[in-house]
């Protein structure tokens, strides 16, 4: 009875195992949690924004917002950068490897779990980042499409739980430096009706996130061909004054990709 119970149990593992391993996510997650290259990689983007960072402020009409290049005057609000949240000041892996290892979908349920439980790690040499933009008396304002759902309690509870866990990772933000999807009526996927809202406020020196939707009007959309122009179009703004992370587990490039990755590969024949 032992024999065939340890059986059982030995199958089992090897089942799921075999199941885990068929993640699409698996690689990308196990790069961004494992591989010496993405702390390298992350690292190398700050410390180039940083430097940047101090240019922009001895530069007179500098923005990086394209909401903000025909403004005139811009020269005399005060200084900020914009930063996504997640995977860009926060790292998210760790979700994504707990659906993996449970078997389960990213759904709002456990998104919720995680973000209660406040275990999100900083993205490597993001603290270096805010520390110098404080040091050049630069105001750092995050941009999220983490969605706020009012309660009588309280407007935006997922912001109250990110502002706790910032404040835990040593991070002190004020609740209006914080912009979440939703927060506003025309606060939706698309950042740009909250990045026009910002520019009327600030003048915006660097962005810096990890998907092409923190920087570009209407990206979460595009088809691929579309998406590769655009980049192509703002050259000149990449490490100057756009910064983009890697983040190859998800994104709108993973969304307008489709549900049959394997058809937009290229082979050499």
């Amino acid at each position: 009875m032992r024999l065939i119970s340890l059986l059982v149990t030995l199958l089992s593992v090897s089942f799921f195992s075999t199941a885990n391993e068929k993640d699409p996510r698996l690689n990308a997650v196990a790069w961004m949690q494992n591989s010496a290259e993405y702390v390298a990689l992350t690292n190398q983007t700050f410390k180039l924004a940083a430097q940047k960072l101090v240019l922009a402020t001895q530069t007179p009409e500098w923005t990086a917002a394209l909401e903000q290049f025909d403004r005139k005057g811009i020269n005399n609000l005060p200084p900020a950068v914009l930063l996504d949240l997640d995977d860009t000041v926060i790292s998210s892996m760790a979700y994504y490897a707990q659906l993996i290892d449970s078997k389960q979908s990213n759904t709002n349920a456990n998104w919720e779990r995680w973000i209660k439980a406040e275990k999100a790690p900083l993205v490597p040499g993001v603290i270096n980042f805010i520390q110098s933009a404080a040091q050049n008396r630069v105001k750092v304002v995050l941009v999220s499409n983490r969605y706020c759902v009012s309660t009588p309690q309280d407007k935006c509870p997922i912001k109250t739980q990110t502002l706790a866990m910032l404040k835990r990772a040593g991070l002190i933000f004020d609740r209006d430096d914080l912009l979440f999807r939703s927060e506003q009526p025309d606060w939706r996927r698309d950042k740009s009706s909250r990045r026009k809202h910002l520019a009327k406020r600030y003048r915006i020196l660097l962005i810096v996130g990890d998907d092409l939707e923190d920087m570009i009007p209407n990206a979460a959309g595009m088809p691929i061909a579309s998406r590769k122009l655009y980049t192509e179009q703002y050259m000149s703004l990449w490490g100057e004054r756009w910064f983009i992370l890697p983040n190859p587990v998800y994104g709108s490039w993973r969304d307008v990709a489709g549900s049959q990755l394997h058809k937009t590969i290229k082979t050499y024949k």
